[in-house]
């Protein structure tokens, strides 16, 4: 899958890309990134929470917005922006004001922003400040872990447990359902409580168990939910 051509991305055009949600934001930008870069571009990974340390270790990390207003890399690389490093070894984010004048520079021609956390959790519900997503985002994509159907409700299994329980009316322990995970992209409190000029959901970690589920909320959400332009289905590696 190129997730460039999924989300019909315009290499010509310099864009901010704000990837939300929950089960799987990171390496999905991590993804788009390496794709950008192969496609001759300049990429700032930048967070307006905190992100993990790259993967690879062969990235660039830049903890000084001065420098990033400014930057200009000899070949296309990936870059990870941050103002430090916390006590959890996390690159600390910028504030979405920050990381708006680092898109002054047209040296970096993109800027993928994830803009909130998770904690590696499948499903989340969203607290009164998330998700922060800077206002010249073009492309909003919200991330959902089909893995988290028919699980039940605890701070094990959902982020901000208490936030996600008044957006599905279920209480501790009941097992979350297929209507339940719509209702997290239909609500106005729910995924898209922030949207984009351009908004896509992608349904990740799909399953055999869970594809039905994924096809009924694919179906509803383009019935229902005229601001999402497209689901993409992310099936669940098998090894």
């Amino acid at each position: 899958m190129k997730y460039i051509d999924e989300f019909k991305i315009d290499t010509s055009r310099r864009q901010i890309i704000t990837v939300t949600g929950s089960g799987g934001k990171t390496t999905l930008v991590e993804n788009m990134a390496k794709e950008l870069v192969e496609q001759g571009k300049t990429v700032l990974i930048a967070t307006s929470t905190k992100i993990f340390f790259p993967r690879k270790g062969s990235e660039v990390i830049v903890l000084n917005e001065e420098i990033l207003k400014n930057i200009k890399l000899v070949e296309p690389d990936i870059l990870y922006g941050g103002k430090g490093i916390g006590k959890d070894d996390k690159i600390i984010g910028f504030d979405i004001e920050t990381i708006s004048d680092i898109f002054k520079n047209e040296n970096i021609d993109f800027i993928l922003v994830e803009g909130d956390g998770s904690k590696q959790m499948p499903v989340k519900g969203y607290g009164g400040f998330e998700p922060v997503v800077p206002d010249e985002t073009e492309i909003l994509i919200s991330v959902l872990g089909m893995n988290s159907l028919h699980t039940c409700i605890n701070d094990s299994n959902v982020h901000r447990v208490e936030a996600f329980k008044k957006i599905t009316g279920l209480e501790d322990n009941d097992e979350i359902g297929c209507n339940n995970l719509f209702e997290l992209f239909a609500h106005e409190d729910g995924y898209f409580k922030v949207k984009a000029r351009r908004n896509f959901i992608l349904l990740n970690r799909v399953s055999d168990m869970s594809r039905k589920c994924a096809e009924e909320i694919k179906d509803k959400v383009e019935k229902e939910l005229g601001y999402v332009e497209n689901v993409i289905m992310v099936e669940e590696k098998k090894c």
